[in-house]
């Protein structure tokens, strides 16, 4: 049986079909989504329900993909002082942040653990980029009294940076 694409799925599966090439640098362009299968939606009244059609699929940020793993979204915001940064992380993607780059660049990362417990690996300028957290309740950014739940350490540019962390 033929299915129709629907509007919104075309943009999405055009997207999926690009290849990625490295960025000058060693940072990889921003993948595209990645279909998963969920179950079917209850089917409408007075509207067939043919069992033989495979589910609609649902997309998911490649952010969110490692291999075959779907990883936990786990929104994490991570900052650390002298010198100023912080990271936003959502699963293995993590921006990176600083005074002469506002806007965040993006590292595509391994992940291994838990928001709270986890590594991020990864290159930045093709230097290794690597982010630590560790339960610390009360870490300090050193600036404010603001307290936060997680230690951070970061390696980058050959430098280790310590920071704070809190899931968003």
């Amino acid at each position: 049986m033929r299915r129709k694409i629907s509007a919104t799925m075309l943009p999405l599966l055009m997207l999926a079909a690009c290849s990625t090439q490295p960025e000058p640098g060693g940072n990889m362009p921003e993948p595209q989504p990645v279909p998963i299968n969920e179950t079917p939606p209850v089917a409408e009244p007075g509207v067939p329900n043919d069992a033989s059609e495979p589910p609609p699929a649902s997309v998911v940020s490649a952010c969110l993909r490692q291999g075959d793993r779907r990883l936990e979204e786990m929104p994490l915001r991570a900052v650390g002082t002298e010198p100023f940064w912080a990271a936003s992380v959502q699963g293995r993607c993590v921006t990176y942040s600083h005074p002469e780059d506002q806007a965040g660049t993006r590292v595509w990362t391994q992940f291994s653990g838990t928001a709270e417990n986890g590594t991020w690996t990864g290159n930045l300028n093709n230097r290794p980029f690597v982010m630590r957290t560790s339960p610390q309740p009360g870490c300090s950014d050193g600036m404010s009294d603001r307290r936060y739940p997680i230690a951070v350490m970061l390696t980058v540019n050959g430098e280790e940076r310590g920071g704070c962390a809190e899931r968003r």
